[in-house]
């Protein structure tokens, strides 16, 4: 039902069958909007009566998606086209694509702390959240939350994980679903912090592109499409060291999410600031994120 709150009039009244096909006989107004059937825009083009749930569409004659479900393999003896499993009547199948974060407070030992929560929203913006009235912050499709240190380094062998490391986590938010959550071995603090420093904190955009450079390890997640970003401390340590390639004195640029050697080595060049994932990870970091662009959410601590 939609009332006018001005005059206080029904303006529109819809009846649906089980899997939200409207029931013209008993419905008023079906036009006067579209958001209709678990809260999703009705396209009566052409008379198909689709819901746009953004992953994929509902077809309401049916009771069926007009796509397969992207996370059938999980659910392998239900029909990848089922609309709740085809139970209606008791499940709902909000189906969203992207993410957001929240800011909470959680208490450890008498002390809260915030912390940022990040969870699955059927909203495609910031807009569409603020319409639903839902708190917290848009992000995207996907997102990379890494964590690190300021006490970050290498093991003795040279690797992420090796004898002594200390290493970060990176985790990875995916556009599969919910479930699509990885996590990575990482390095933030480039393969020698005292000669090149790092990158400060912060929410980067990172956005892929083709490699053209000639390095043994391609680099075609640019974050901040490579331009200039601030140094941690405020200090780029390569212009300090005369490295001919430093962009400022506070500043770096051409800086990237790239594998480590294939072994895990970080070691000599590897990094003099990127974001490095362990290079055994690699393979799956690229098939879960793609060709694609992200968030990338970079924070060190410690944080209790």
């Amino acid at each position: 039902m939609v009332v006018n709150a001005a005059t206080n009039r029904t303006e529109q009244v819809t009846h649906y069958y089980p899997y939200g096909e409207l029931m013209a006989d008993i419905s008023t107004s079906p036009d006067a909007q579209q958001f209709k059937y678990g809260g999703k825009e009705l396209d009566r083009s052409f008379g198909l009566d689709l819901y746009d749930f953004h992953a994929r569409q509902q077809d309401a004659k049916l009771g069926r998606f007009n796509s397969i479900d992207p996370l059938a393999e999980k659910y392998y003896s239900i029909s990848p086209y089922a609309y709740c499993g085809g139970d209606p009547i008791n499940l709902i199948d909000p189906t969203g694509c992207d993410w957001r974060y929240t800011k909470d407070s959680i208490e450890i030992n008498g002390h809260k702390y915030e912390a940022n929560v990040i969870s699955w929203t059927d909203s495609k913006s910031q807009e569409e959240m603020m319409e639903r009235s839902e708190s917290g912050t848009y992000i995207g499709e996907r997102l990379l939350l890494v964590i690190g240190s300021y006490d970050e380094k290498l093991g003795t062998d040279g690797k992420l994980d090796g004898p002594e490391a200390k290493c970060a986590t990176a985790i990875a938010f995916g556009d599969k679903g919910p479930d699509d959550v990885q996590s990575y071995r990482a390095f933030t603090m480039s393969s020698d912090f005292f000669r090149y420093g790092a990158i400060a904190n912060g929410d980067y955009d990172v956005t892929y592109q083709k490699y053209t450079g000639k390095s043994k390890i391609p680099k075609n997640y640019a974050v901040e499409s490579g331009n200039p970003i601030n140094c941690l401390n405020g200090r780029n340590m390569s212009k300090y060291f005369g490295e001919a390639d430093a962009y400022s004195w506070t500043q770096k640029n051409g800086i990237f999410v790239h594998r480590t050697n294939w072994n895990g080595k970080a070691t000599g060049h590897v990094s003099t600031g990127c974001i490095l994932i362990d290079g055994r990870q690699w393979n799956e970091f690229e098939n879960q994120m793609g060709h694609n662009s992200f968030k990338m959410i970079l924070r060190r601590g410690p944080f209790f």
